[in-house]
């Protein structure tokens, strides 16, 4: 026991983040954000970008882009319009829509949050209380009940299905059983729970929450372990075996920020009222993502001022940007998948603001192509690779 906690004491010391709540931990990684912001170009930071226009015709035509995720040579985008999903090649050409709205066998009539299980080829899109599977063909597999009100959701190789439920506590479902910001569902319906917050029970059924959830909490890695991150903490998890919780990574925003144990007991209009004051003041790391090479994410100062950070996993380099588009013109680098060695993305046809720096990535026929998209085009996606040492 003293043993034991003394690793606990130790890590708290080498790291003071908040919400270390499962610890076996070896070799937490800190990340010094600091206070120098680089105004970067993305032209200087990539190593090669490939342009994926989608292909646009009456049997496909989307609105904005809600979720986007790659696998298998397959684009697999939910549309914002109707929230279905429609699989695209590498090259953008349109192969099929996953399922049709309906009460038919494999027809879904609720569709919200979608994700992948890369491990076993399949697609399971959320309706109401039950997930509904699909293989990458449009197979419909099966379904899978649950009862729990969530963001979003992952798939580990055992079937564990890993909850982001944020600061809704699901007092509502009135089972006694109030969730943290991660909820674990088991294939026996068992269900566990971390990272609780002072605000489990503070809601009422039928009051109105201010949300600020994380906009990609997993990212699963080639090891099959799954990086967590949530909103208002600083801590960055691995999720492994049976369930197994470690602190990752450790972010160190500087001077200028809340305390994270502040933020995640603060319901959301005292929150929105302090960042109005308080401008300069960082927090909310989000936008998670991890692959070989780098961790990527955003944090922001007050509620107007977005940025990137990359973290070199090899050379240990931390780059703290402001970031600009200077070959696309997207008022946001929208990633939303990764790769082994990549970052994917999207931007909006309406948006695009080509500069001829491109040419130094894509040839003359890929510009060609790109310069005929029109503003109401389906959105064009992006596959870019960072370089392996930042300036």
């Amino acid at each position: 026991m003293k043993k034991h906690f003394k690793i606990i004491l130790l890590l708290i010391i080498l790291c003071v983040c908040t919400d270390i709540k499962t610890l076996t931990g070896q070799g937490i990684i800190n990340i010094e954000v600091g206070e120098n912001i680089k105004e970067v170009n993305l032209s200087d930071i990539i190593e090669s970008i490939e342009i994926i226009p989608l292909e646009t015709s009456d049997e496909v035509l989307l609105g904005e882009i809600y979720a986007l995720s790659y696998d298998e040579e397959k684009y697999f985008v939910q549309n914002a319009n109707n929230l279905l999903i429609y699989v695209f090649d590498k090259k953008g050409k349109f192969e099929r829509q996953l399922t049709r709205k309906g009460n038919g066998p494999g027809e879904i009539q609720f569709p919200e949050s979608y994700t992948l299980d890369k491990i076993n080829k399949e697609v399971w899109l959320s309706n109401n209380n039950t997930f509904l599977r699909y293989d990458y063909q449009g197979t419909y597999l099966g379904k899978r009940d649950y009862s729990l009100a969530f963001k979003s959701f992952c798939i580990d190789k055992n079937k564990n299905i890993y909850f982001y439920t944020g600061k809704n506590d699901n007092h509502h479902i009135q089972d006694g059983f109030l969730t943290g910001d991660l909820t674990l569902l088991t294939p026996d319906n068992k269900k566990r729970t971390w990272f609780k917050s002072k605000l489990v029970g503070y809601y009422k059924t039928g009051e109105s929450i201010r949300s600020y959830p994380s906009s990609h909490p997993f990212s699963i890695q080639k090891d099959n372990s799954i990086t967590f991150s949530y909103t208002f903490n600083d801590t960055i998890y691995s999720i492994k075996d049976n369930s197994l919780i470690e602190p990752k990574y450790c972010i160190h925003l500087g001077e200028k920020k809340i305390s994270s144990n502040a933020l995640n007991d603060m319901p959301g209009k005292d929150l929105k009222a302090y960042f109005q004051e308080n401008t300069n003041t960082k927090w909310n790391i989000n936008n998670v993502f991890e692959n070989q090479q780098y961790l990527y994410f955003t944090y922001l100062k007050g509620f107007k001022s977005s940025y990137v950070v990359l973290y070199n996993k090899e050379t240990k380099e931390i780059s703290n940007m402001s970031l600009k588009d200077d070959l696309l013109g997207s008022e946001w680098l929208a990633i939303a998948d990764c790769t082994a060695s990549s970052f994917i993305g999207y931007i909006p046809a309406y948006q695009i603001k080509i500069n001829e720096k491109i040419l130094s990535f894509i040839s003359q026929e890929q510009l060609a192509q790109l310069k005929e998209s029109t503003a109401d085009d389906n959105p064009i996606l992006f596959k870019l690779t960072f370089k392996k040492r930042i300036q």
